[in-house]
């Protein structure tokens, strides 16, 4: 975990994701937030650009409500949140099932990047 702790402070933005669980994020998803607790404390987030995704055994299976959970945690840690971008324009990334094979997935996961990265450019004056 300090190693992971490490990554987490020198980068400059995080992607986490979490199967659904119950509507939820899993727990071991939870457990790494918890132990990434200690950043806080050295405002390790405060420019870090933060997205999310999600994937569950169906279209509408929690991914949002996951993606929310993972959200807070980027937020009380002072991160960036960002979306995925239009055209779809939601919460994050979000899949069903196999996502190699889940078109929508793919394409809300290459949003998200993309917002990512334009806010990174932005941020750092490289547009």
């Amino acid at each position: 975990m300090q190693e992971l702790t490490k990554i987490v402070e020198e980068v400059d933005g995080v992607v986490m994701g979490s199967p659904v669980y119950f509507g939820d994020m899993t727990g071991l998803a939870k457990t790494f937030i918890d132990r990434l607790r200690p950043l806080r404390n050295v405002h390790a987030f405060k420019f870090k650009v933060c997205g999310a995704l999600s994937c569950g055994g169906f279209r509408n299976g929690g991914q949002e409500t996951t993606i929310h959970s993972l959200y807070d945690f980027f937020l009380i840690q002072g991160g960036i949140v960002v979306g995925d971008d239009r055209p779809t324009a939601h919460f994050g990334a979000t899949g069903v099932g196999d996502t190699s094979q889940d078109d929508i997935a793919l394409e809300t996961c290459d949003y998200l990047a993309r917002r990512m990265v334009d806010v990174l450019k932005k941020i750092n004056g490289d547009d």
